[in-house]
């Protein structure tokens, strides 16, 4: 059973919708008709998924007032429009929904919309609660970890690398490797450990050690590097 939010400005629709939700053994946390109350409710009530019509009262419409509920509260979306256009196709794709029904729409479709988005959406909580798992065991580790991707540009810098190259994760994520951990010596391919001199980004130089290893990918190539920094000393 899912816990819904129903965003409609037409009383009557609304009503009816709620009552088929209910039929399908599902719960109504609430229903709004406008942006305000939508994210409000969201806030408050929490539901496992928002059903919003594109078109609502008030000066923003259903596709503002998910890309707030989905960006804030990370709770997916389902759009519910009578116009299936490019235009309006274009600007439900770059919020990003987790479905959407062109009305009129049978009950079934309404069904599998809500499982789809359900599902997805608890998929998607638990990569986030993994990543933050993840992303806090690293920022624990006393030696300065950098993971990089396949291109070599920084996707994570944990917080005691940030302290030996003087780049803050946000500032490196994206940058090139080379531009972030600027080293004297070139480093020798290969997992070995090699003592280099770094000048960080205030250009002060230190001694550090650097180890590298591949980030294990079970069905393909390497998903990146990790790059491991250990501060010995100042030049």
């Amino acid at each position: 059973m899912a816990a819904l939010l129903i965003v409609e400005d037409e009383a009557i629709v609304a009503l009816d919708l709620a009552a088929q939700i209910q039929d399908l053994g599902h719960k109504v946390l609430g229903i709004a008709d406008n942006a305000e109350d939508a994210i409000r409710l969201a806030r408050e009530k929490q539901p496992d998924l928002v059903l919003m019509d594109v078109v609502i009262k008030g000066p923003r419409d259903g596709v503002e007032a998910a890309q707030v509920i989905q960006r804030d509260l990370a709770i997916p979306v389902v759009f519910l429009t009578a116009y299936s256009d490019t235009l309006t196709v274009d600007r439900l794709t770059q919020v990003g929904p987790f479905g959407y029904l062109t009305k009129p729409f049978l009950g079934r479709d309404l069904k599998a919309a809500i499982q789809l988005a359900s599902f997805k959406g608890q998929a998607e909580a638990h990569l986030r609660e993994a990543h933050h798992w993840l992303t806090s065991a690293l920022g624990s580790v006393t030696d300065g970890i950098i993971a990089i991707d396949p291109d070599g540009r920084v996707r994570f810098v944990n917080a005691a690398a940030e302290q030996i190259i003087g780049w803050l994760n946000d500032d490196a994520e994206g940058r090139p490797l080379s531009q972030v951990l600027q080293l004297k010596e070139a480093l020798e391919p290969g997992p070995e450990r090699t003592i280099a001199t770094l000048v960080d980004r205030d250009g002060a130089s230190r001694r550090i050690e650097v180890s590298r290893a591949p980030i294990a990918n079970s069905a393909g190539p390497a998903l990146g590097t990790m790059v491991m920094l250990r501060a010995l000393g100042n030049d």
